[in-house]
């Protein structure tokens, strides 16, 4: 995922358990610890208060997470299993999301709780004087596009249904070829927790490196043990050797006799 609108998407078909070994990083929420969403999708970071990732329509065997370019048809789930099947977007199957309802005034009055609880986590979390001002700054930014299209939106909590977590806003927009509308789901940047995402990929790619290394001494180990192989049989071709309990000498072509 390229934060600058190059989109990175990584294709997988896993269960939940395996995201991690997937290379697949959720985005926490800062107040809830809900996983709203994770890097495996197609996320655009829109003027550095709002992330829009884009979902898919999946029909898939219950309990299993579909990632692009593994997203089975209806017949391929159904052909020869007696397992349940859902459907429906990835994202809100993949992360368990919870669907939800606000009116225009609701939704205000959440707002008004949720920035407080937001702003005493990050007080929680030791943000500077200058992060925060920041912060309130882009979150102002982010619920001044989202206001006028309230009722456009469908509204998601987190796993947990957290009232005072962040809420997902999904719409719907027309593709540019004019062939159907692409879902997408709508977060508050600045409600996310970013950096326990940066030390999971930090983790994982120090652990990659690891990996590389122990393999690298592994590929390494094996040449110079051929390469001593080869010295040897190149010495003991050319080295001449005397038996100590006889008169011979002890060559490689043979054994001669003074």
């Amino acid at each position: 995922m390229n934060l600058d609108g190059v989109h990175y998407t990584t294709d997988r078909h896993y269960k939940r358990a395996d995201i991690v070994s997937y290379e697949s990083f959720p985005f926490p929420s800062l107040v809830s610890r809900d996983e709203l969403f994770t890097d495996s999708s197609k996320v655009k970071l829109v003027d550095g208060c709002l992330f829009e990732v884009e979902c898919r329509h999946v029909t898939r065997k219950q309990g299993e997470i579909e990632i692009a370019g593994f997203n089975p048809s209806a017949e391929e789930v159904d052909e020869g299993t007696d397992d349940q099947v859902e459907s429906g977007l990835d994202l809100v199957l993949n992360q368990r999301l919870v669907e939800t309802g606000f009116s225009k005034n609701d939704y205000k009055n959440y707002l008004k709780t949720y920035t407080k609880s937001l702003q005493d986590k990050w007080k929680e979390l030791e943000y500077t004087e200058d992060e925060i001002n920041n912060a309130k700054t882009k979150l102002t930014e982010a619920v001044k596009k989202v206001l006028p299209k309230l009722g456009d939106f469908q509204f998601f909590l987190g796993e947990s249904t957290n009232p005072d977590g962040m809420v997902g806003l999904l719409e719907y927009r027309e593709k540019e070829d004019g062939s159907g509308e692409t879902p997408i789901m709508i977060f508050f940047k600045h409600g996310l927790d970013e950096e326990k995402y940066k030390n999971r990929r930090e983790c994982v790619e120090l652990l990659r490196k690891i990996c590389d290394i122990r393999a690298l001494c592994v590929k390494c180990l094996a040449i110079t043990v051929l390469m001593l192989c080869s010295v040897c049989v190149v010495a003991v071709k050319d080295l001449q050797l005397t038996h100590p309990f006889s008169k011979g000498r002890l060559h490689s072509k043979g054994v001669f006799f003074d």
